[in-house]
């Protein structure tokens, strides 16, 4: 097939598998929650307890780790492009893919920044995702 690599692939930029997490909005007086699970230079696998209709315009807050103790975001706005029921275990919610139609030049450079590593193959640390200690605590204590 024509613009499918070896591998059966017809994204133009590679997406990477990750844990990180994820503010998003229509309307700045409704933030809610959910995690990036992949990640490309175009656009997001996001889950989330909420379902979010196809063709819907969000802003993104993603939160990354910019060194081993600081931790930074990438901003930008995005277009829903599908979404699923999703179950795990006993989790139920929703897989959505973003599509990125927008972002601060600052936000595109770090995006990048941050997948470099990515791309060369390189595991991050803590899969640059929520640091251990935070995943090892549940919400009750």
């Amino acid at each position: 097939m024509e613009g499918l690599s070896s591998s059966g692939e017809r994204r133009q930029h590679p997406r990477f598998t990750v844990k990180l997490a994820l503010d998003y909005w229509e309307t700045p007086d409704v933030v809610r929650g959910g995690l990036v699970a992949d990640i490309s230079e175009a656009g997001l696998r996001i889950h989330s307890v909420h379902p979010i209709q196809i063709d819907t315009e969000l802003r993104i807050r993603v939160y990354v780790l910019k060194e081993e103790f600081t931790l930074g975001s990438i901003e930008g706005s995005g277009k829903v492009i599908w979404t699923i029921l999703h179950r795990e275990g006993d989790w139920k919610g929703y897989r959505s893919g973003l599509y990125l139609t927008g972002m601060p030049s600052d936000d595109r450079q770090m995006l990048i920044h941050f997948l470099k590593p990515l791309q060369s193959g390189q595991k991050l640390p803590l899969d640059h995702s929520y640091p251990q200690r935070c995943q090892q605590h549940s919400i009750n204590g």
